[in-house]
């Protein structure tokens, strides 16, 4: 069962390295030592890494050479079917989001980036994982 304690487990994925620098000087920035970062941008050593680490949550760039987004959420889903998964887009139309949202994501950042559009979504998962940490706790008692 995966453990429900922080620092939470995160996984970045995304081919563009400028997207990943800066989604992890931000998450330190702001988080510290909250997350476990890990990193990939080859989006098809995803399913070996999930075997190697119990991550909490995922940020998944939607379009990727190797592997788009929404097979990857597919992978995830059946691999770690508890883990939170946040899309990133560009693609802001109707039928993108709700494709994500029907392949079991937690939720969607669109491009281009900004801290608080990050900050945003982070923190509303925060609150969940810290809920569920607290639940857990009292359920063991």
């Amino acid at each position: 069962m995966l453990s429900v304690e922080r620092p939470y487990n995160l996984l970045l994925v995304d081919d563009d390295e400028h997207i990943i620098n800066f989604l992890e000087e931000i998450i330190k920035v702001r988080y510290g030592g909250i997350f476990n970062l890990m990193t990939t941008k080859n989006s098809a050593d995803v399913p070996r890494i999930l075997n190697q680490v119990d991550f909490h949550l995922a940020i998944v760039d939607l379009h990727m050479p190797s592997m788009g987004g929404d097979e990857l959420l597919e992978i995830i889903k059946e691999e770690k079917p508890n883990l939170f998964v946040i899309m990133l887009t560009g693609d802001n139309t109707y039928s993108a989001l709700m494709r994500s949202y029907a392949g079991g994501a937690y939720d969607y950042i669109l491009k281009p980036l900004t801290p608080q559009s990050i900050y945003l979504v982070l923190d509303r998962l925060l609150s969940v994982l810290d809920n569920w940490k607290d639940f857990f706790h009292n359920y063991k008692r």
